[in-house]
């Protein structure tokens, strides 16, 4: 199976790490996040490079102007407290970014069972907004997010509900998977192949979300 690679990625932190044996010389490593499969990382930044909190980076296989290479992969767990704090805000401004993908998602995600649909496993959405947002799209589809939060009036910041669902999945905490891939760490076979085939049709009908 190919691995699936981001080429493009936002800051979530700053740190700096031991280099070998040298215990007083520190080297400085960033804490990163994939704007397409939401990989995590870790990378080093080129010599007299200051990078920022949200900054978006270039970390593919073309020449990088402010990333020297990729340090590590890592886990939700390995996240520093700030970057941990960063998490919402940063996935918030990666979903917007990306707001064709996502409105497509919710004008055609359908339910998981005859019992649940599988936007109740969203944080802060629920089954009454749910039911809200089914009998909106069912009339027409939805153009933007602003299109949905005018018609859903108490659905608040789509963006974040998203944000939250992405980083719950980071967290491996969440029941149903639509967002975090096996190729980002996850266990094989916690996400079904009809969730993974829905995610893949996104990319193919509406783009990567590379820039």
């Amino acid at each position: 199976m190919e691995t699936k690679r981001d080429n493009y990625v936002r800051v979530l932190d700053l740190k700096e790490v031991n280099k070998g044996n040298a215990p007083f010389k520190t080297i400085p490593t960033v804490q990163v996040i994939g704007e397409e499969y939401y990989t995590l990382l870790e990378v080093a930044p080129r010599d007299d490079v200051k990078l920022e909190v949200n900054e978006r980076v270039y970390i593919g296989d073309e020449k990088r102007d402010k990333v020297d290479h990729i340090v590590r992969r890592i886990s939700y767990n390995d996240l520093t407290n700030s970057a941990k704090n960063a998490l919402i805000e940063v996935l918030s401004l990666i979903v917007i970014s990306r707001e064709k993908y996502f409105i497509q998602f919710m004008n055609t995600i359908g339910p998981l069972n005859v019992r649940m649909h599988s936007l109740e496993t969203f944080p802060g959405i629920g089954k009454k907004l749910t039911s809200e947002i089914i009998n909106e799209r069912n009339i027409k589809p939805f153009d933007d997010f602003k299109d949905l939060q005018k018609r859903v009036k108490s659905v608040g910041d789509l963006s974040v509900h998203i944000a939250e669902k992405i980083v719950e999945e980071l967290k491996r905490e969440s029941t149903h998977y639509f967002f975090i891939t096996e190729e980002t760490g996850r266990i094989a076979g916690e996400q079904t192949k009809t969730e993974r085939g829905r995610r893949e049709g996104y990319n193919r009908k509406f783009g990567s979300g590379r820039r």
